[in-house]
């Protein structure tokens, strides 16, 4: 992925056929993630053909979450997913899953424009609280908290890294006014 500090970063929403049509684009961001590391829902060995059909999956339920993307120099560089709790007495509120930018985008405020997005989203649709969990080492504590996301707890071994090790979750909230 090319990519320079001068593009101009987009955030918009994206439809289930653009995240069809774009399969390619966000199965780079998959791969980038799990081969840099994150841990992430698919683990290695990770292959261009898992990571389209795991890309297939979201659009196929675009209708039900939302699915937010950030583009630079005419490619998604980044996105973000808003799933609603599906619980009959939860309809307040959110998961946030799937915050992720390339590596190549990394440093340029792209993480928090997506969260703004989302949480703009989130307020216009009535949803006034957010959930989300992140993996103890990755760098999503930090955004999280810098975005005035407030800690609940952390469960060890929650999840699984990109390389099958049992990893520590942070869970956080956000209610939004």
């Amino acid at each position: 992925m090319n990519d320079t500090a001068s593009d101009a970063v987009t955030i918009r929403r994206l439809t289930p056929a653009e995240i069809r049509d774009r399969a390619d684009e966000i199965a780079d961001i998959m791969l980038d993630a799990v081969s840099s590391g994150a841990p992430f829902t698919i683990r290695n060995p990770f292959k261009p053909l898992d990571a389209v059909g795991w890309t297939l999956d979201v659009a196929d339920e675009a209708g039900r979450r939302m699915v937010f993307a950030a583009e630079a120099g005419g490619r998604i560089v980044g996105m973000v997913q808003m799933v609603p709790a599906g619980l009959p007495r939860q309809p307040h509120r959110a998961d946030v899953v799937k915050l992720v930018v390339h590596r190549s985008a990394r440093g340029r405020g792209i993480g928090r424009a997506l969260m703004a997005a989302l949480e703009g989203a989130a307020r216009e649709t009535g949803v006034p609280l957010l959930t989300v969990e992140t993996a103890v080492e990755s760098d999503g504590r930090g955004l999280y908290t810098a975005l005035g996301w407030e800690p609940a707890g952390m469960i060890p071994g929650y999840s699984l890294s990109s390389d099958g090790r049992p990893t520590d979750s942070q869970f956080f909230f956000k209610r939004l006014s």
